[in-house]
């Protein structure tokens, strides 16, 4: 699937262009962040300029439709536009090399996520660092003593790789599953930063 803007590396290109929400495509990949203490904290320990990433899964019945994955909804398919209801800021990416039919493919592994009520995934976001406020206190108790940076703790298995997903995960989980992978790491390790570090994306520019 060819896709036409700057490499997502080359942050002073991708911060002055600009798409419209209309010229989505399914499968494009949309970054944001937000004026909320979460989105600072998981910028913060991410050492991020966003702090959420969300699948465009399409357009439908004249609205575009998107996946994403939060700690009190788990995986939900909705509207972009109420995806995008707090978001500050976004940027939109899209694969360089995936064909349509395996960006279709990655969006309904996503939806179908969404249709199997999947929670979300508390050990990747604190694998990455996203350890946000609003999480359970006993959640945090536990969570305490994880070494985050050590990349053996919390290794999933593969039977329960799949049983929850924070958001960036569901992302770069879902090209896995459609066979155009965006890194060679696993899904669950990557933070929504990661995506303006893989040469397999081209950025878009800012969402209008």
């Amino acid at each position: 699937m060819s896709a036409i803007g700057t490499p997502c590396k080359n942050l002073a290109q991708y911060s002055a262009a600009q798409i419209a929400m209309q010229d989505l495509l399914a499968g494009d990949i949309i970054a944001t962040r937000a004026h909320t203490a979460n989105s600072a904290f998981v910028r913060g320990a991410t050492l991020g300029t966003v702090s959420h990433a969300i699948l465009c899964t399409g357009e439908h019945k004249g609205y575009h439709w998107a996946v994403d994955a939060m700690p009190d909804k788990g995986v939900t398919r909705e509207t972009l536009s109420k995806k995008l209801s707090q978001a500050s800021y976004a940027v939109v990416f899209r694969h360089r090399t995936a064909t349509l039919e395996q960006c279709r493919k990655a969006c309904a592994w996503a939806a179908h996520q969404a249709l199997l009520y999947k929670p979300y995934d508390y050990k990747s976001a604190a694998r990455v660092g996203a350890v946000v406020p609003y999480f359970k206190m006993s959640l945090l108790i536990v969570l305490a003593g994880i070494n985050i940076h050590d990349s053996n703790v919390m290794v999933p298995s593969p039977q329960d790789e799949d049983d929850s997903f924070m958001c960036s995960e569901l992302v770069f989980r879902a090209y896995e599953i459609a066979g155009a992978p965006l890194t060679r790491k696993p899904a669950y390790c990557m933070s929504p930063q990661t995506l303006f570090k893989t040469d397999r994306l081209t950025c878009l520019g800012r969402l209008k």
